[in-house]
């Protein structure tokens, strides 16, 4: 039984791939995260040094992050949620 045998052989590839996949996947969220902390904290600082009095050129800079800041942000959302339309209603009488 060559199928069975190729099977159980590369069974564990299998399984160290997709633990391969996950780690790879943990990395780049670390990775992610790890740089859009970094953008807030430069965000931070260019607002203190947009406010001062030498810092009118940085002020466009400061707005034009901010949209995009806003931009990405999601709501929550405070309705209901969606009944699942693969649900099957009981028929009426």
């Amino acid at each position: 039984m060559p199928s069975l045998s190729f099977a159980l052989a590369y069974d564990p590839a299998v399984v160290e791939a997709y633990a391969f996949a996950r780690g790879l996947e943990h990395t780049i969220r670390v990775q992610r995260a790890t740089a859009g902390g970094r953008a807030l904290h430069i965000y931070a600082i260019a607002q203190r040094l947009a406010r001062r009095k030498d810092g009118a050129e940085l002020r466009p800079h400061v707005e034009d992050m901010r949209r995009k800041l806003k931009r990405g942000r999601k709501r929550k959302t405070t309705s209901e949620p969606v009944p699942d339309p693969t649900a099957t209603k009981a028929p009426e009488k």
